[in-house]
């Protein structure tokens, strides 16, 4: 049974087999009767504009304004060469406040795909081979540019990159669908403007922006604990899950595997002693954050914080708040007494850091 759907009136140079119903041309992409009734419900696609991304042929004219209310993307981003030019391609053809549908296979529904296929010993060695293929193999320089080659439209995605991707290209997430072998995603277009965000880096060691002294960004090195383009989700994470205790977001899905071993003693930030080296941060200070995290202080707080260069080692292990708002407090408290004497507020500062680590195993997360 075919789900009914007028038939888009378009001009036939822009859409190929024009004369078949959206909803038939979708099916061929996997997208269910059922799963088209539950995004109806959300977007009411059935009487606006929508359009199949596929479908529209290079190099055509596009009219002065975006014609489609909602667009859906045929292909999983998983098989998607490049996400971020379609991405980037789809937000110049949806209309103000209109949606864009699209799906993937998730790292862990691959996962769960995978073990079912054998045996439990035969599928956790064919999962080893698999993960060292497609998810270690394009995260290293050496061989990133050999594996597009071989494989240019096979992607293993985890959820956090494919919602962090998303956020990247200009959209708002609104809501998820996950049907046990897809993930199907609805963000809206709420901006006019594409704003061009960097990339996220995709390798084990990273570079990533900070704000530091006088508001001015930085550069810090880390070894990687998130999936790429996680830096882009912080704001989602916070209106999502709110704040566990310590200032950390709650049930974070951005984390790696071996990401909260390595958070939990701080071997991700070994590498952050060459910014100490290079004069970026200093011993003891407040954290360097990111913008997105940064934006979530206070205003008084933000204006205090880049009067002073962030350090490695945070105020917070001296006191060990629990909520957000103690952290703040407690960061704010350092900052007074640092002002007053530097060298005296470091010194105490670090020696209780360093009893609390060492006596009472105060921890990352």
């Amino acid at each position: 049974m075919t789900f009914p759907l007028p038939v888009l009136q378009v001009e036939s140079a822009r859409i190929s087999h024009h004369s078949l119903n959206l909803s038939d041309r979708l099916a061929q992409f996997t997208y269910t009767e059922e799963i088209l009734r539950r995004i109806n419900g959300l977007t009411n696609w059935l009487s606006n504009s929508p359009a199949l991304l596929e479908e529209l042929t290079e190099p055509a004219p596009l009219p002065s304004a975006p014609p489609y209310q909602t667009l859906f993307l045929g292909h999983a981003l998983n098989q998607t060469s490049d996400i971020t030019e379609s991405l980037r391609k789809s937000f110049s053809l949806i209309q103000p406040g209109g949606f864009l549908i699209c799906r993937l296979e998730t790292s862990e529904q691959r996962k769960n795909r995978l073990f079912g296929l054998s045996p439990s010993g035969l599928a956790y060695l064919w999962y080893v081979v698999d993960y060292l293929l497609h998810r270690v193999a394009p995260r290293f320089s050496l061989t990133r540019r050999l594996y597009k080659q071989f494989f240019p439209t096979e992607r293993v995605l985890s959820r956090a990159e494919a919602l962090g991707r998303i956020i990247h290209a200009g959209y708002t997430l609104t809501s998820t669908l996950d049907t046990g072998d897809q993930l199907y995603i609805k963000a809206q277009k709420i901006t006019t403007e594409l704003v061009q965000r960097p990339p996220s880096p995709e390798g084990i060691l990273l570079t990533m922006w900070r704000v530091g002294q006088s508001g001015r960004p930085f550069r810090v090195y880390k070894i990687r604990t998130m999936h790429p383009y996680s830096e882009y989700l912080q704001e989602y994470m916070h209106q999502l899950n709110g704040l566990e205790a310590g200032g950390k977001f709650k049930d974070d899905f951005r984390i790696i595997a071996p990401g909260r071993f390595m958070r939990k003693y701080w071997l991700d930030e070994i590498p952050m002693f060459i910014n100490l080296l290079k004069g970026d941060i200093k011993l003891v200070g407040v954290r360097p954050l990111s913008s997105q995290y940064f934006n979530l202080y206070p205003e008084a707080a933000k204006q205090e914080r880049i009067r002073h260069k962030p350090g490695l080692f945070p105020p917070y292990y001296a006191d060990l708040p629990q909520t957000f708002d103690e952290i703040v407090d407690s960061e704010l408290r350092y900052l007074r007494a640092y002002s007053q004497a530097p060298l005296r507020t470091d010194g105490r500062y670090l020696l209780k850091i360093l009893y609390n680590i060492i006596w009472k195993r105060a921890r990352s997360k």
